[in-house]
């Protein structure tokens, strides 16, 4: 389930949004117990600053990626809305989704393809 929320989380747009610092606060696996993740999940919390206002952000994987690289008090850089700075995204992460969005992307040119074949030729190959 994370792997489509990063998929359209990046077609929103949130790696248009500018950068900031922030600290990471904790990085933790969870285990499958209240995840949808099979095997657990990967949860990195981190504060950032807007204005005078300490905000609290957190991103999650599918992946125990990251556990042995993010200590508390690691600074890491992340993004956030500009108009609501309560919504912030850590893209590091998203460099693993990579692999999936492009067998989606293939999947789906491979079914227009198809589709293409089949108007084309009539659906003669079916018969």
């Amino acid at each position: 389930m994370a792997l489509f929320v990063n998929a359209i989380l990046k077609l929103r747009g949130p790696e248009k949004w500018p950068e900031t610092e922030g600290t990471v606060y904790s990085c933790t696996w969870e285990s499958d117990a209240g995840t949808d993740a099979p095997g657990g999940v990967t949860r990195l919390v981190y504060t950032y600053r807007s204005g005078d206002d300490l905000l609290t952000g957190e991103s999650v994987w599918e992946d125990p990626k990251g556990l042995d690289k993010y200590r508390p008090g690691d600074v890491i850089i992340i993004r956030v809305d500009p108009k609501r700075t309560a919504r912030s995204y850590f893209p590091e992460k998203q460099d693993l989704d990579a692999p999936f969005l492009f067998a989606l992307i293939a999947g789906v040119a491979a079914l227009l393809l198809f589709g293409l074949f089949a108007m084309i030729t009539g659906g003669e190959a079916n018969k």
